[in-house]
């Protein structure tokens, strides 16, 4: 999961955050990063890189949402 304050939305906050995720991930040698995107996060991981796999409906308290599965393949080599 992902959330960044209101108060520090549109600060590259986010992207940043991600980066690191994405150096981490790439130190283990991890192939994919995988993440389930609301509808208002989904342009962020399109931005960085990640693709919509399937949308999906899912209940919360009785209320539906749709958010979106998405992938993004770490299949290049890092930067040393």
């Amino acid at each position: 999961m992902l959330y960044v304050h209101p108060d520090f939305q549109r600060r590259s906050v986010a992207r940043a955050l991600l980066q690191q995720i994405e150096e981490a991930a790439r130190i283990q040698d991890l192939r994919r990063l995988y993440t389930e995107a609301s509808i208002t996060a989904r342009p962020l991981f399109e931005a960085m890189g990640f693709r919509v796999i399937v949308p999906q409906t899912v209940t919360v308290r009785g209320e539906f949402m749709t958010n979106y599965r998405m992938e993004k393949r770490l299949d290049t080599p890092r930067a040393p």
